[in-house]
Parts: structure tokens; sequence; C-alpha cells
């Protein structure tokens, strides 16, 4: 299982953008003054959604334990039903892409 290079690549490139995203936030938020962070802004009605530092370390918290979840998942999966495993390692790159989305959208706005 651990040997398969299609199972495993896609959670190491997961991991990576992961911990990516969690360096951004981490650089960007760690020293932050303020203590209101805009956490949705939207073009047409400005700025929906207001919080703190926590809610945004938050989001690398909740992608962490979906990484995971995943990982366990496709790990219980994989000498049973082998499409699946493979369809969580692939969500879990796509889910990790979508946080570093977030990340990057949260850093540009505050």
């Amino acid at each position: 299982m651990f040997k398969d290079p299609y199972f495993i690549s896609g959670f190491i490139i997961s991991a990576i953008v992961v911990a990516i995203s969690g360096v951004l936030l981490w650089n960007f938020f760690s020293n932050w003054d303020a203590s209101v962070v805009v956490l949705s802004w939207d073009v047409y009605s400005g700025v929906r959604i207001f919080g703190d530092t926590g809610n945004v370390l938050g989001i690398f918290g909740i992608a962490v334990f979906v990484i995971f979840l995943n990982f366990g998942l496709a790990t219980y999966l994989y000498n049973r039903e082998r499409f699946l495993a493979y369809l969580f390692s692939f969500a879990s790159i796509v889910f990790s892409i979508l946080i570093l989305i977030a990340a990057g959208a949260l850093v540009f706005f505050n």
C-alpha cells in the first residue's frame, strides 16, 4: 500500500500544499495587531464576515484534520476497493489546493 506511487504521492502532495498554506497563514497572521480580520469579502456588498486570527488559523487545523481523515479512510479501503482509495487521495489534493486558494485570498484581502 505505501509502496504504491499513485496512492502515496497524492497524500504527499496534499501535505506539502497544506504546509505551504499553513506557513503563509502563520507568517501573515502571527504578528497581527488588529483584533478584526476580514473573513469574507464580496464585490457588490463589500465586507460580509469579520473574525479574529483564531478563525483564520482554524482553517489550517480543519484542513489538516480532513487530510488525515482522507488518509485514514484510504488506507482502510485500499485492500477492499482500490479505486476509492485513489479517489480519496485525489480528493485530498483538490481540497488542499482549495485551502491554499482560501489562504491566499485571506492574506490578499487583509
